[in-house]
């Protein structure tokens, strides 16, 4: 029987954010697997305890994560798909009627608040250093800025100390997540393996050009792209980990 459904758009519903972002959605991934605790000790400096509007450091780093994560190249089209996408808004916290951080709010923490600190280059080090502690990285080693950074037991403390060991084993496993990326993504396998890194960050993380000016803006640009990869492949290296355990066990 012809019968055009109804239009329901301006109903009210009782749902939870969290019922309807998928198990397997990158953001939940990345939220379960990666440690962002170091984030607000990193940035507490940078802080007045008891002056200025409150705000949650945390929310605007996740706002930049999304971005990068998901190739937004302009903040304020990163605003808007915040507003819109419900895995965005469950990711930074966010309840349906909460109001999203202007995308001023970016730039001015950026040129401001964070300019001319090491804040950038200390998450690409701590997400390497997760990665280190889960075993992802065979060298135990991060070579980064001239300082050699090692792993520690304990997946809460990291220590850096200088030390001389081969990197070899991290780029290959590096290279093979990059492959079997394209592959998902129906592209061709890329011949030469120094172009996996660049080609994933160009084509999936918005890095084909750099829209910060100056070398210390495109080094940001480079190392929260970077940082952004490295969360990505913790996320899905230790669910698929999980599952096959899973499985095992059953």
């Amino acid at each position: 029987m012809f019968k055009p459904k109804e239009s329901s758009q301006s109903e009210f519903e009782f749902v939870s954010i969290d019922e309807l972002v998928p198990d397997d959605h990158l953001l939940r991934l990345i939220d379960k697997y990666v440690d962002f605790s170091f984030l607000l000790e990193k940035v507490r400096p940078f802080y007045s305890d008891d002056n200025g509007r409150p705000s949650d450091p945390l929310i605007l780093f996740k706002m930049m994560f999304i971005g990068y994560l998901f190739g937004i190249r302009s903040e304020r089209q990163l605003e808007k798909e915040i507003k819109m996408n419900i895995a965005y808004r469950w990711f930074l916290g966010l309840k349906f009627q909460d109001p999203v951080p202007h995308h001023s709010t970016i730039s001015w923490n950026r040129q401001h608040r964070f300019k001319d600190t090491d804040i950038f280059q200390d998450i690409f080090d701590e997400i390497v250093l997760q990665a280190m502690n889960h075993k992802m990285v065979g060298g135990r080693v991060l070579f980064t800025d001239s300082t050699h950074l090692k792993a520690n037991a304990n997946k809460h403390k990291f220590t850096k100390e200088e030390v001389e060991v081969e990197t070899r084993e991290y780029f290959e496993e590096l290279n093979n997540a990059i492959e079997e990326e394209r592959i998902n993504h129906g592209k061709k396998p890329l011949k030469e393996k120094i172009e996996r890194s660049f080609a994933d960050s160009k084509e999936l993380h918005g890095l084909r050009y750099y829209r910060l000016r100056g070398i210390k803006k495109a080094s940001e640009q480079a190392l929260l792209t970077a940082a952004c990869q490295n969360m990505k492949k913790i996320a899905t290296h230790l669910f698929r980990l999980e599952k096959v355990c899973c499985n095992t066990s059953g």
